[in-house]
């Protein structure tokens, strides 16, 4: 039987769960409940199993330590620093993804003794290297922002504008001019106006809109610029939508894919 002459490395992977709640940006945190950081916060996450992909990886981990499933991961780096981990040479590939917060349902389990959610802005310290994956995490969450209807994740099927604008102001925590912002959702083809509206407050009833099933290619604008109009809003139809926010995955794909590629390479 062969046998392979070359060090291996584990591979792992860690899950970002983004939310909005109390009106502020939120990620999913456990505390850890086996060494090595044994009651620290940490990001979900585990090591990957020889007979599974990193995605189903990925998707195992965070149903075991959190209880939360059926939604997708989009992979968007790789972390590779020699000392990351005290156990052994370990590479984590992060993953992130988005939770309406009115789906929320949390439960450890696993190697987690509890589950919560922390507010963005102001994380506690965090075991391994898990505050560099976050903050790349969100970097990638805002860049995705502006080429993508990433956005919707947050809210129900059916949102107005506003609320969807809202979600923007929240995630960036500063205000975005009205007038632009509907210039560039009018300059897409992501959104669909149904024929519903929706009252509340001291306003007139506003307009509520989803997002167009197909998959769309993100638009090549510069970040945090807003294009003129182009395609304008489409008229209502039957169709639902989950599946525009896989759009942007294989870009982060082959973003992680090359930077394991170049670490084999210097390990050679």
């Amino acid at each position: 039987m062969a046998t392979y002459k070359y060090p291996r490395s584990a591979t792992t992977v860690d899950i970002i769960i983004f939310t909005i709640r109390d009106q502020a940006l939120q990620v999913l945190l456990i505390n850890r409940g086996i060494e090595p950081f044994k009651g620290s916060l940490a990001l979900p996450g585990g090591f990957v199993q020889i007979n599974e992909t990193l995605m189903e990886a990925a998707k195992r981990e965070l149903k075991e330590e959190t209880q939360l499933a059926n939604f997708h991961l989009k992979m968007f780096g790789v972390f590779d620093d020699v000392n990351r981990d005290p156990r052994d040479r370990v590479i984590s590939i992060g993953f992130y993804a988005i939770v309406a917060s009115q789906d929320l349902m949390l439960l450890a389990g696993s190697d987690a003794e509890h589950a919560d959610w922390y507010p963005f802005e102001s994380l506690p310290n965090l075991a391994f290297d898990h505050k560099e994956i976050v903050d790349l995490a969100f970097s990638n969450l805002t860049t995705d922002l502006y080429n993508s209807s990433l956005a919707a994740k947050f809210l129900d099927k059916e949102f107005t504008l506003a609320e969807f604008q809202d979600v923007y102001e929240t995630i960036l925590t500063q205000k975005v001019d009205k007038r632009n912002f509907r210039k560039w959702i009018n300059s897409t083809d992501y959104f669909i106006k149904t024929d519903k509206k929706k009252s509340g407050g001291q306003h007139r009833p506003a307009a509520l809109y989803k997002i167009k099933q197909e998959l769309k290619q993100p638009r090549k604008t510069a970040q945090k610029q807003l294009s003129a109009p182009e395609n304008k809003v489409g008229i209502d139809s039957n169709n639902d939508s989950n599946n525009n926010y896989n759009q942007g995955y294989e870009q982060g794909f082959n973003k992680a894919l090359s930077k394991v590629t170049d670490f084999i390479k210097q390990q050679g």
